[in-house]
């Protein structure tokens, strides 16, 4: 397999693009929650869009390059493996779609907020 350099313009274009999704997603999901109390199809179907690239870096992240001790790592064991012992867990429990599970049950409601909006956001 081959390993991504952490230095690549493909990476640091990928990370920039990411950051802009984050930020997208910091001003979608607040919108959602203040002034919907029904998700929009459209901002629902964005969010999941932003989910999935987000796995996608997940996954590339494994293949990323570090550097220890200054010395640039790019075996693919070695980068996998210092991915997982590092932030691996992080960005898992971050990714977890947590209203996945919650979508096929009855919907909790507290006021006129559905927990699953929140949860989803």
């Amino acid at each position: 397999m081959r390993t991504i350099d952490e230095n690549s313009t493909f990476r640091l274009s990928w990370d920039v693009f990411i950051f802009l999704l984050v930020v997208a997603s910091g001003l979608l999901i607040p919108f959602q929650l203040s002034f919907r109390h029904v998700p929009l199809a459209l901002g629902s179907g964005l969010v999941y869009l932003i989910d999935f690239v987000f796995g996608v870096d997940l996954i590339l992240n494994f293949c990323t390059s570090f550097r220890q001790h200054g010395v640039k790592i790019t075996a693919a064991r070695q980068t996998a493996g210092h991915y997982l012992k590092t932030v691996f867990f992080i960005d898992l429990v971050a990714n977890f779609p947590l209203d996945a599970f919650f979508l096929a049950g009855d919907e909790v409601r507290v006021g006129v907020l559905s927990l699953v909006l929140i949860l989803r956001q």
